[in-house]
């Protein structure tokens, strides 16, 4: 009779075991509220996990929607512990996957039940709102990354992040600056760059990059309506001119006859030299190469010293032959005049980075 009673006692302790107050996985037990039931809200939606494989893909795709949370059912999850599971599949998405190394704040869950059978409630934190989340550029390569990049700087944004399945090792920041020297009609302030890839290392990447300006957006804006149609007056202006030689000298007196100029380095070279009649030698010189290479001349900027002292001046082609234009000095002279390297006295640059 005895023997009746505690199996009787044995077999009541199992069935409120499972009936409510935890079930057991792989030797491990795993607590639940009696009777609780997590219910979807929101944006959630039950999502069938029954492996750890479907596990680390759910939480991808939820953070792929910028999604703060879903349930999981896992009521035939293959074994095992689900906490390890999820907790390996958090750590996976947070540190290696890149939106979640991007995006992802914190992760957590909570195990209940859901309409009787076992469950998981998600919840994301995210660093950004779910609008930047979405705003993510996409790129099949760095080069064009690279070319989201420019259109950002273009637009004046504070920020640009874009997703690379294969990404390259670039210096970001000296590539802001080439672009804005390449492109000073429409970059007006070069602005100081944080760039940073999520992960930091792999083969698949977001690169996003922020800008910090001393002038507004809104200001920058308008002085690039105020540039443009400088840039295509000097295009009109060589209009009835087919000689090369004289196109370069016609661009020089275009330039240099718009007012009389005051050396001084700003923030908005183009602008300031342009509108204001304000700027240095690297304003003119990166000026200049701009309104020949619109106009299909080939021009560069040079930097180095001239007599000892950090300078900045032009190179460009006729013919076969390669040519140095100091503006300023033919400012100084009076004179529209090109010199061979072999004739050029008192400057000093890197003869390696240029055409001879």
């Amino acid at each position: 009779m005895k023997r009746y009673i505690a199996l009787a006692a044995l077999l009541g302790i199992l069935i409120s075991l499972l009936s409510g107050c935890g079930f057991w996985m792989d030797g491990e037990r795993i607590y639940l509220e009696p009777h609780q039931q997590q219910e979807a809200g929101g944006d959630s939606g039950i999502v069938p996990v029954n492996s750890f494989v479907q596990m680390q893909n759910a939480l991808l795709a939820l953070v792929e929607e910028g999604r703060e949370e879903a349930v999981f059912s896992v009521a035939d999850f293959y074994g095992g512990s689900v906490h390890f599971y999820l907790d390996n599949a958090i750590r996976l998405v947070k540190e290696s996957s890149p939106m979640g190394a991007y995006a992802v704040e914190d992760i957590t869950y909570e195990i209940g039940t859901n309409a009787g059978e076992a469950a998981i409630a998600i919840k994301i934190r995210y660093r950004y709102e779910r609008a930047r989340i979405l705003r993510v550029g996409k790129a099949d390569n760095m080069e064009e990354a690279l070319m989201l990049v420019g259109e950002a700087l273009d637009a004046c944004e504070s920020y640009v992040a874009v997703r690379v399945p294969a990404y390259e090792k670039t210096d970001l920041e000296q590539w802001v600056r080439d672009y804005a020297a390449a492109n000073p009609h429409i970059v007006m302030e070069v602005p100081k760059v944080y760039a940073v890839t999520y992960p930091d290392s792999g083969n698949e990447r977001i690169v996003e990059l922020s800008f910090t300006y001393q002038t507004s957006r809104e200001s920058l804006l308008n002085m690039q309506q105020i540039v443009e149609p400088v840039f295509t007056a000097a295009e009109l202006y060589l209009r009835n001119t087919s000689q090369t030689r004289d196109k370069y000298a016609r661009l020089y007196s275009f330039l240099m006859e718009r007012s009389e100029y005051t050396l001084e380095t700003s923030i908005t070279p183009a602008y300031s030299l342009l509108n204001h009649g304000v700027g240095d030698d690297k304003a003119f010189a990166t000026v200049y190469a701009a309104m020949c290479k619109r106009a299909g001349l080939s021009c560069t900027v040079i930097s180095g010293t001239r007599d000892g002292a950090p300078w900045s001046w032009n190179l460009i082609k006729l013919g076969s032959n390669y040519y140095h234009l100091d503006l300023l000095r033919c400012a100084e002279t009076g004179d529209f005049s090109l010199t061979l390297q072999s004739q050029l006295a008192g400057y000093v640059w890197d003869y390696s980075a240029y055409p001879g």
